[in-house]
């Protein structure tokens, strides 16, 4: 049993991102480089936090990303996002799977998620309801996943329920 997240209440106007696991190319590592140049180029208030690592080498601890290394196992990755304090997990695959164990212990978290539209983590998210899934096209559009990231009314998906109907309200998706 893992206790839910409390909603960060940094006031920092920052968005910290959280990214988790092996991010080879198949997991977006590429884009995710993409959007930390983005960011780092516009001076976006983003902050990517990779608690795993990455295969682009490219990407290393510094503005607007921190690289937090490797965890033991999807049981022991609670302690370290407690520690981060994200304000939202995004799930940068760019190929469709299957199943995502971390999707899992980010659910029991109750944190907010985003995702693309592809395979079993969007069709999660839409069950989970404490989530925004972001239609294909973005995935050739780093600077859209970050303005995207940055519309996302994160009061809103802390307030609603993880599993709870979010009547009235239209997907991000429908506006990007």
């Amino acid at each position: 049993h893992r206790d839910p997240i409390a909603r960060p209440r940094r006031g920092d106007g920052v968005r910290r991102i959280l990214i988790i696991g092996a991010i080879g190319p198949h997991k977006g590592a590429h884009l995710l480089y993409a959007m930390i140049r983005d960011a780092a180029f516009r001076d976006l208030p983003l902050q990517f936090e990779i608690l795993g690592y990455t295969s682009d080498k490219r990407i290393a601890t510094g503005p607007h990303v921190t690289v937090h290394g490797p965890y033991k196992g999807d049981e022991d990755a609670a302690k370290p996002i407690q520690r981060i304090q994200p304000d939202a997990m995004f799930v940068s695959s760019i190929v469709p799977e299957t199943y995502s164990f971390i999707l899992s212990v980010a659910m029991s978290l109750h944190l907010p998620l985003v995702s693309f539209d592809l395979g079993a983590p969007a069709d999660r998210i839409a069950t989970y309801k404490r989530g925004v899934v972001l239609l294909r096209r973005l995935l050739d559009n780093p600077a859209g996943v970050n303005d995207a990231l940055l519309s996302i009314d994160l009061n809103q998906l802390w307030d609603t329920p993880p599993n709870a109907q979010m009547d009235g309200v239209s997907a991000l998706s429908d506006h990007f």
